[in-house]
């Protein structure tokens, strides 16, 4: 019997926009390597309240889909199954 597990491979950093499609409508999340993109499992890694893991004016592009607007950033987890 094969057993398999998952571990935390990433984290990315997405824009309101991609942060409010993913956790509402369940749309997808990509994680780039060397410019190939890849679907992968995210949890949302933020908590607003204390501010860990949320960035409320980020001039870094969103590493979904690449937006350079300034603006709020959610950092999520990305799953890898081994």
């Amino acid at each position: 019997m094969t057993t398999s597990t998952t571990e935390i491979i990433a984290q990315i950093s997405v824009c309101a926009d991609c942060m409010i499609a993913n956790v509402n409508d369940g749309d997808a999340l990509v994680y780039k390597v060397n410019g190939v993109e890849f679907p992968c499992d995210t949890t949302p890694n933020f908590d607003t309240e204390s501010g860990e893991g949320f960035e409320e004016f980020s001039d870094k592009a969103c590493d979904n889909c690449g937006t350079d607007l300034i603006g709020e950033r959610y950092k999520f987890a990305v799953w890898a199954w081994l």
